[in-house]
């Protein structure tokens, strides 16, 4: 997902609403009960290379499919303790 959050909004509140606002749609809206994993990463992208991180993510599916990931922008761990490759500070609160 790319998005603006603004800096009225901390980053940790707004994941939080992000995940509890969808979760509660595909659950009891969708009936597919569903769960976020614990954490979460955040990258921030420069204006110069906005476009490329909107075109990046509207092509997600077919990058998977054709094994063409940008390591950047997605970063995992089996351990759900955030990026093997790359350590994120935790957001201030």
């Amino acid at each position: 997902m790319v998005t603006t959050i603004p800096p009225t909004l901390s980053t940790a509140t707004f994941v939080k609403k992000l995940k509890g606002a969808s979760s509660h749609f595909i659950t009891h809206e969708l009936g597919c009960p569903f769960r976020w994993e614990a954490g979460y990463g955040v990258l921030t992208i420069s204006q110069r290379n906005l476009r490329q991180a909107i075109d990046y993510v509207n092509g997600q599916k077919q990058h998977h499919e054709a094994g063409q990931v940008f390591k950047a922008y997605e970063l995992s761990s089996t351990k759900n303790d955030g990026p093997k490759s790359l350590r994120l500070k935790p957001a201030s609160r």
